[in-house]
């Protein structure tokens, strides 16, 4: 299992590191392709079944890359039987900040990117609304490999107790490691863009705009059982329409 977590954190790697504005899993891609192409010009030895072999080679590279972008990375083995939670636990304070790893859909300023296993802060408010806060740092693979520009600096998570789904404890891996985890499912209405008319009351085609509902699934990630513990009878508190366990 920890080997198909060290693949699925290469293929991490290929995608979110660029060079010359172009993840290095695409440069990857061009270069089968193009010496494809000169061993079927004759330029390169190989002949019919060199151009066989790379055309394999891209097809699992193309597979492989769909197949983690769609596990956001990350392997996640559900635990058989649900965690003893304490029905009385106190919620967090609002001043507390709990250190972890998140995995999900991040925004700021109107930009939308999915990160994985992030080094981030969770926080829950007294609405009972939690926030995780995560930084992207600058990184570099392969000597010119770098993490975009645009992209490095603070990114949130916002969610509201009511809007989680369902929360499942087991075992995160991400390259060589570990982790305990929280697998969460979270379901929130996104308003639609608003305009003068709509805002003074005049809505296109005489209808009001309904919420967009955006579904999503969250990794929480920890150094050990005992934060995750302190996450989750956060979590369970008064959560809502929420089903816990696999």
């Amino acid at each position: 299992m920890k080997l198909v977590g060290v693949l699925l954190k290469i293929n991490h790697d290929l995608r979110h590191h660029h060079w010359m504005a172009a993840p290095l899993d695409r440069w990857m891609a061009i270069a089968t392709v193009v010496i494809a192409g000169l061993i079927a010009i004759r330029w390169l030895p190989g002949g019919i079944n060199g151009i066989t072999i790379c055309g394999i080679l891209l097809l699992i590279m193309l597979v492989a890359q769909s197949i983690s972008s769609r596990l956001q990375y990350v392997i996640f083995r559900s635990e058989q039987e649900t965690l003893p939670v304490n029905p009385n636990g106190d919620t967090l304070d609002p001043s507390d900040k709990q250190l972890l790893r998140v995995t999900g859909l991040f925004e700021v300023e109107g930009k939308k990117e999915k990160f994985t296993e992030l080094l981030a802060y969770f926080r829950s408010f007294e609405t009972r609304e939690h926030a995780l806060m995560a930084i992207v740092p600058p990184s570099s693979v392969l000597l010119f490999g770098n993490w975009p520009d645009h992209e490095i600096g603070m990114w949130y998570i916002f969610f509201k107790n009511s809007e989680l789904r369902r929360i499942e404890p087991g075992m995160l891996i991400f390259g060589t490691s570990q982790r305990p985890a929280l697998r969460i499912a979270v379901e929130q209405d996104i308003p639609p863009n608003s305009s003068p008319m709509d805002v003074w009351g005049g809505y296109r085609n005489g209808k009001k705009k309904k919420p967009k509902v955006r579904k999503q699934i969250l990794f929480l990630s920890f150094e050990s059982e005992v934060e995750r513990q302190l996450i989750l009878e956060d979590l369970l508190a008064d959560a809502g329409e929420l089903v816990y366990g696999g």
